[in-house]
């Protein structure tokens, strides 16, 4: 009665586990494997499929106990690289009073070592009937491994310099890195510079680089050479990297990774400084600075700044002045109301503290020092600003003004008065 229930139960694990085994993957159709009363089926059942390094599997052995009487036997999970059992598996499954025209199906939970080959690789297993221990059948049971993910990483992108300049050359160093656990091969990488809205070309006429074999968790280096076009517009820009590669049975692999590229402008910047007020000593005025933006890309969210210089002159006005943006090829002014202390040497020199940031944000702080000259008395004479008794020009002409004036109007008057008194 016992071995009829073992019987029923046998069928009923068999018929669940049926779907299971299906979808683990074709079983691999051998032979079947006699050790007399014990026959040992040469498929492969496993679950799931195929199974990956580092990770475990279920794996199922039939056995069959084809005799016509009750018989006792011992099955066992050999270990053998790749494949072991943790301490809570049993390797040793025992088949006491296996029932005449019986089969099981014994289960293993089996893990894969990290650093097992892809490909087929053999499940080791062993029967020997318990009244004869000496004669062993050891059989190979094949189990397909294969990473799931066979993966190129883009770890690092660099490129030199880190922003280009319009019309200038430099490298866009990438740096690859193997996730996979085994070794890839015809590695290709493509930098996708054709399009019309990239202002880059290839250095050396060819956007794809070859790496022969990439080995499981190595890295390779891959430098690009790129030429910016004269007349890009400073910015940012995105291109792709397309990658594509093999793994040792021939499966192709294709990624995609996005890198950008910045076209930045170095700033050219001059200043100048002028006074129509200021041309001498204890004077004063205002002067007039000049900012041009002689370069390719904006100056952008502009300021200055104007200390008073001891001895040479002060300023009156507020030292810090926000000025704005100044577009390429054109200018704004800043002006400053100083005085110019009675000591002051020629020539003036105005330390201009500028603080500007470019078309890619990257901020600029420096000092221009552009000079006014200023003159001596005997300078302004010479040059025609004043006469050389002191007198200015604009004053010789209100005096001549002013006894015109007395001539004309105020003359003839005094005379008539003078006339009716002498009468």
């Amino acid at each position: 009665m016992n071995n009829v229930k073992k019987l029923f139960a046998s069928l009923f694990f068999a018929l669940l586990l049926m779907p299971v085994l299906v979808l683990a993957g074709p079983p691999f159709n051998g032979t079947v494997q006699t050790l007399g009363a014990i026959r040992i089926k040469n498929q492969t059942f496993y679950s799931p499929y195929p199974v990956e390094p580092g990770k475990y599997f279920d794996f199922y052995i039939a056995v069959r106990n084809q005799d016509k009487n009750t018989v006792n036997a011992v099955c066992s999970f050999v270990e053998s690289f790749p494949f072991s059992l943790d301490s809570n598996e049993q390797a040793n499954r025992i088949l006491d009073s296996f029932a005449p025209d019986t089969e099981l199906l014994l289960k293993y939970k089996i893990r894969v070592a990290e650093t097992a080959v892809e490909g087929s690789n053999p499940v080791k297993f062993k029967c020997y009937e318990s009244s004869a221990p000496s004669v062993v059948y050891i059989i190979d049971l094949p189990v397909y491994v294969q990473p799931q993910d066979a993966v190129i990483l883009v770890s690092s992108v660099v490129s030199s310099p880190e922003t280009f300049s319009p019309g200038s050359a430099g490298t866009l160093k990438v740096v690859l890195k193997s996730e996979a656990k085994i070794e890839l091969k015809d590695v290709r990488v493509k930098l996708d510079v054709s399009s019309s809205t990239l202002p880059f070309a290839p250095a050396s006429g060819t956007s794809t680089k070859k790496i022969a074999s990439l080995p499981a968790g190595e890295t390779a280096e891959l430098v690009f050479g790129l030429l910016s076009s004269p007349d890009a517009a400073p910015g940012l820009y995105k291109t792709t990297l397309e990658m594509s590669y093999y793994d040792r049975l021939g499966k192709q692999y294709s990624r995609n990774e996005t890198v950008g590229l910045v076209v930045a402008a170095v700033p050219e910047v001059t200043v100048s400084v002028e006074s129509d007020a200021i041309k001498s000593s204890n004077t004063r005025g205002t002067v007039v600075f000049k900012v041009v933006n002689s370069g390719l890309g904006e100056v952008k969210l502009l300021s200055a700044q104007l200390v008073s210089s001891p001895g040479q002159y002060r300023v009156l006005s507020p030292s810090y002045q926000y000025v704005g943006n100044i577009n390429s090829d054109n200018y704004e002014t800043v002006e400053y109301e100083v005085f110019v202390e009675e000591n002051a040497t020629s020539p003036l020199v105005f330390p201009l503290k500028l603080s500007f940031k470019d078309s890619s944000n990257k901020e600029y702080v420096t000092e221009y020092r552009p000079q006014l000259e200023i003159f001596s008395q005997a300078e302004l004479v010479s040059l025609k600003y004043r006469s050389e008794g002191g007198t200015g020009i604009f004053e010789i002409v209100i005096g001549l003004a002013v006894l015109l004036v007395l001539w004309k109007f105020v003359w003839p008057f005094v005379s008539k008065k003078m006339r009716g008194q002498a009468d």
